[in-house]
């Protein structure tokens, strides 16, 4: 069973974008002052460390953290919650870490084409580099998104 500090570090570890590291305890701090709930580094340090106690995390705080690091605030607290939770981090913590953020991320807003066209960069760069084709079947132009895999 997780300490309500061990599942805050663990957030803090996992939930950050691609381009940059973890959040400080500052970081924090100011991200929830701004939200509504004052408190300071230090509060969150203690929080993190397990040296301000669970009982001593205010409902509103709990909220804000969780909506801060993108989970219900059932995550703390139960147990079963925060494992199918962690399942879901790690899933996408592998997808920021891989770059495929960053490339869905600049392909926002390109038409069927341009999005094809992508496609046939990235299966000419596995060419290159030796790696086998993928398995989806070529969409035709204007068939946006809709793609089957071969069997």
């Amino acid at each position: 069973m997780s300490t309500f500090g061990d599942r805050l570090n663990h957030l803090v570890e996992t939930v950050h974008p691609a381009s940059r590291g973890p959040l400080s305890n500052a970081e924090i701090a100011q991200e929830l002052t701004r939200r509504g709930h004052k408190v300071t580094a230090s509060y969150i340090a203690q929080i993190r460390r397990g040296t301000r106690g669970t009982t001593g995390v205010a409902g509103q705080l709990v909220l804000h953290l969780a909506s801060m690091f993108g989970v219900e605030p059932d995550y703390f607290y139960d147990d079963d919650f925060a494992a199918d939770t962690d399942q879901q981090l790690k899933l996408i913590a592998a997808v920021r870490d891989s770059g495929v953020e960053r490339i869905a991320t600049r392909s926002m807003g390109l038409s069927a084409d341009g999005l094809d066209a992508v496609e046939g960069f990235i299966e000419h760069l596995r060419k290159v580099e030796g790696m086998r084709a993928s398995r989806e079947k070529k969409r035709k132009p204007g068939d946006a998104g809709t793609k089957s895999k071969t069997r």
